[in-house]
């Protein structure tokens, strides 16, 4: 790659619309806009020569807080004029390996760039591994995706609420669909597991009775309420579940409440919980027994020598729901 030349550009000259190279996920300005306005620009942008104007290769946030400060001029370094697009990949990404971590997002920012600069999927992932990235073409492939996705799902993969696993998932699914349940997930703060299962309840129930998955999401979220304090989201994701799964498996959840209510009925006690048997299909019960000492453990094992001639605990043995 050729050497860039120094050269001191009118920001006017410089194209704002243009994001072809933008790794990072940054958006505000102000802070750095005053370190400028402090010290000067420390660190020269990276331009290329584009049909009328220059276009930005790394340093948006540089350039944009220069042209807020309605500074006329800043230097830049200018790569040369047949500098490939890879080139300016390899630069961008370089850059801002060398300023922190990428996090997801600009991870698939840089994945996608690499795709798009070369002609071949191994000539992308050894660009990958020699600038420091992780260089797994499957993982290259799945990752790339996520910067196409909606604004909201993207907001939920950089705080976290989004892992990469359900974020593939959501990436296979219509936009406003993975939109909707994205917002439902952040709204009702759910695990990771949590989220698979609610996806997967959607996905069976729709499948099943034959309703456009964005319809069955809309008609969940609408039944919800509007609370949205950390008990409130506690309770509408129990809400919504147990309203989810009582649709998926009408039989199953009318057994499942029938039993709860026979188990309140034996008074266990702190400590004693009775398990039964997955979906009720299968006949063995199963007991768990919490205890922090020898006399507790002594005093729930009497609870439980009194539990067998129970005949609530009868009754559920012969499924007398």
């Amino acid at each position: 790659m050729n050497p860039m030349r120094l050269e001191t550009v009118g920001v006017d000259r410089i194209d704002p619309n243009t994001d072809a190279c933008r790794i990072t996920t940054k958006q505000g300005i102000d802070a750095l806009a005053d370190s400028i306005r402090e010290v000067g620009l420390l660190n020269a942008p990276i331009l290329a020569e584009g049909p009328t104007r220059y276009q930005v290769v790394s340093g948006y946030r540089r350039v944009a807080a220069c042209r807020q400060l309605d500074i006329p001029g800043i230097v830049v370094r200018i790569m040369a004029p047949e500098a490939t697009l890879l080139d300016r990949a390899k630069v961008t990404i370089t850059e801002n390996l060398h300023q922190r971590s990428l996090n997801l997002i600009e991870l698939s920012r840089a994945y996608a760039l690499l795709f798009d600069a070369t002609e071949r999927p191994d000539e992308a992932v050894r660009v990958a591994g020699g600038l420091g990235l992780p260089g797994n073409l499957e993982y290259m492939e799945k990752t790339s995706d996520l910067c196409g996705m909606a604004p909201v799902v993207q907001r939920g993969i950089l705080s976290g609420s989004i892992t990469l696993p359900m974020a593939i998932e959501l990436s296979h699914l219509p936009a406003a669909v993975s939109e909707a349940l994205v917002a439902l997930f952040l709204n009702l703060k759910l695990s990771l597991n949590r989220q698979r299962e609610t996806l997967r309840l959607f996905r069976e129930i729709a499948r099943r009775d034959g309703i456009p998955l964005a319809d069955l999401i809309d008609a969940a979220v609408s039944g919800l309420g509007t609370r949205h304090d950390e008990r409130g989201s506690a309770e509408m994701s129990r809400r919504l579940l147990t309203h989810l799964k009582r649709r998926r498996y009408p039989n199953i959840m009318t057994t499942e409440e029938e039993f709860q209510r026979l188990v309140h009925r034996l008074r266990l006690g702190e400590g004693i919980k009775l398990v039964p048997p997955k979906h009720f299909e299968g006949t063995t019960y199963r007991l768990e027994v919490g205890f922090d000492s020898p006399g507790t453990l002594q005093r729930r094992l009497k609870r439980l020598v009194g539990l067998v001639d129970d005949p609530g605990l009868v009754r559920i043995l012969k499924r007398d729901f």
